[in-house]
């Protein structure tokens, strides 16, 4: 029976793959966490700037294929791929616990729109739902073997390498699992799960101690860097929901699609509570993480879709139990895949909105990278970019290195560019207005159509500076361009004064 429920589950995996790479963009521009991401590991581009918020894991999934390849679609390919069957196996441990249900919510899982956007994406909220389901779903099953117990610390190893807080979670909750249902049998298990939690938070704690000041200070800047609310905000959460590609809700209302599909889930979650009436069953400990795993997402101030999705795959094991508990007739689950089907088209195209308001931001993005590759093609050597706007991707596709973020003209003149001017880099500034490009630079405008500015004028500036030679003797005079003792000109006329 197992191996017939892993037949099924390989066959629903490539039916979400093949949906998710024909409906989604897989060559689309990255993102600005993306890019970050992308970038550790990469044989093209410098790693972009770590902020404490974030944890290696997502980086070392993708470094296999960012170390051989710039290419977005290969990236986006692996994660697909590796992700369907990842998601495939966490349902199929819950199916030697639950049968035929896991099935079920496996369906519900990779029907869901959050589910179809997110599958190629490069964030790693969506591998910490995998490695929850794994865990607890290992932790609640019928294993006694030492191999169950190395395949439980590996996936609580995993778990911490993406999230470590929320993999906490998970990894409190497959304990009490343990206990609950072993007793004197769990402390073995339970403790190697503890360990593997261990390992994979060890590589945060290191780069903690170098690079942040400690695992305490890191903690306090990653929650000013999330934004942490200290009230329940589950309108605005509610509302991220209907917008899977991030930033703002496009409406005040969720969409009823949306509402019918993420509610349909939640009740069949319901009835599963109330047809479970022992506390030690599988389903108990399902939605007793996904309720813990939900707070990360409705208490923080700017909720993102993607935070909900380990709370959502935990919530289809339970609306799975909960389907095929009450729906034990034959002739009824027919009716009810139907039903399903029709609200998993439905939801899905309700997103319809939010997916051309993300292409539109996206092309934003394209244009300005094509407009500074153009620009720096013939550049031999190093350069520098000074911008404001999505400093990642525009560092990746240009393959110049990017200084912090920052107003070009204030940069300019604050002198951050100095050490880059004087090891010879041409340096570069892309800037969404004139007003932002530093003064006495050469500018090239292009145009940018996004949202409802069609026609946008952006500004690629060059320092007009051609240095020759550098005299470390000579001063710099704030406000003129160049930077401190460097000596060039654009042909016969000096364009910086030194003194």
């Amino acid at each position: 029976m197992r191996w017939r429920h892993a037949a099924v589950h390989t066959g629903i995996a490539v039916i979400g793959l093949v949906f998710a790479l024909t409906t989604e963009d897989v060559d689309r521009f990255y993102r600005w966490d993306e890019a970050v991401y992308a970038s550790q590991f990469s044989a093209v581009v410098e790693p972009a700037g770590w902020g404490p918020q974030r944890s290696p894991g997502m980086a070392y999934l993708v470094a296999p294929v960012t170390l051989l390849s710039d290419s977005t679609f290969a990236v986006r390919l692996w994660l697909a791929t590796l992700g369907s069957m990842t998601c495939a196996l966490g349902f199929w441990i819950w199916s030697c616990s639950i049968g035929i249900a896991g099935v079920a919510g496996h369906g519900l899982f990779i029907a869901s729109g959050l589910v179809v956007v997110y599958t190629t994406e490069i964030y790693p909220n969506i591998w910490l739902a995998y490695a929850g389901l794994i865990t607890v779903g290992l932790a609640v099953g019928p294993w006694k073997s030492r191999r169950w117990m190395a395949a439980l610390a590996m996936a609580a190893c995993v778990a911490g390498a993406f999230r470590p807080a929320e993999a906490f979670v998970v990894v409190a909750v497959a304990a009490i699992a343990l206990f609950a249902a072993r007793r004197r049998d769990a402390v073995a298990p339970a403790f190697g799960t503890a360990i593997g939690y261990i390992v994979g938070v060890m590589p945060w704690v290191v780069r903690s101690f170098v690079s942040f000041g400690g695992p305490v200070d890191r903690l306090r800047g990653a929650s000013n860097a999330a934004g942490p609310s200290g009230e329940l905000r589950l309108r605005d959460a509610l509302l991220m929901l209907d917008n899977p590609y991030g930033g703002q809700a496009g409406d005040e209302m969720l969409a009823p699609a949306v509402v019918l599909w993420l509610g349909g889930i939640l009740f069949a979650a319901c009835l599963a509570i109330f047809r479970t009436h022992s506390w030690k069953h599988p389903v108990t400990s399902a939605l007793v993480a996904a309720l813990a795993l939900a707070s990360p997402f409705f208490f923080k101030e700017n909720p993102a879709p993607r935070f909900f999705l380990p709370t959502l795959a935990l919530l289809c094991v339970a609306a799975g139990v909960g389907l095929v508990v009450r729906l034990p007739r034959r002739n009824v689950q027919v009716v009810a895949a139907i039903v399903i089907a029709v609200l998993a088209a439905l939801q899905y195209t309700a997103y319809e909105g939010a997916r051309y308001r993300d292409s539109l931001l996206r092309e934003r993005l394209e244009t300005a990278a094509a407009a500074l590759v153009e620009v720096t093609s013939d550049v031999v050597g190093d350069c520098s970019i000074i911008t404001n706007q999505a400093v990642p991707q525009m560092e990746r596709a240009s393959g110049c290195v990017a200084f912090r973020r920052a107003n070009p003209r204030e940069a300019v003149a604050r002198g951050l560019h100095h050490e880059a001017l004087a090891a010879g880099h041409r340096i570069f500034a892309l800037a969404r207005s004139e007003d932002e490009t530093p003064e006495g630079w050469t500018t090239h405008a292009f145009e940018v159509d996004f949202f409802n500015r069609s026609g946008a004028i952006w500004f690629i500036a060059e320092i007009s500076l051609s240095p020759q030679r550098c005299d470390t003797s000579r001063t710099w005079q704030r406000g003129s361009p160049g930077g401190p003792g460097c000596v060039g000109t654009t042909g016969e006329t000096p364009v910086s004064e030194w003194s």
